[in-house]
């Protein structure tokens, strides 16, 4: 992760062997969801680095967005579905 004013990189997170699809921070800027290849998404929190995994799909997870408030993520995957977490 970077600081963009300074340009220097603030820290680095482990997100495992496979690939991350996709990102998004929730609107406070404090979780960072991870569409992973692996079937999983991960919910990192920002400034400790503690990660929840949550086995998300039967395939290749492509999208992650949390909601305006961030109440809900909803991810999507390659096995053809979408799931809605809260």
């Amino acid at each position: 992760m970077w600081d963009v004013r300074s340009v220097a990189c603030m820290t680095t997170l482990d997100l495992g062997p496979h690939p991350a699809n996709r990102l998004d921070f929730d609107p406070s800027g404090t979780v960072l969801g991870v569409a992973s290849n692996d079937g999983t998404v991960k919910m990192i929190e920002v400034g400790t680095g503690q990660a929840a995994e949550l086995t998300a799909h039967e395939d290749a997870v492509q999208s992650v967005l949390f909601d305006r408030v961030g109440e809900f993520l909803v991810s999507g995957g390659s096995d053809g579905t979408f799931r809605i977490w809260s």
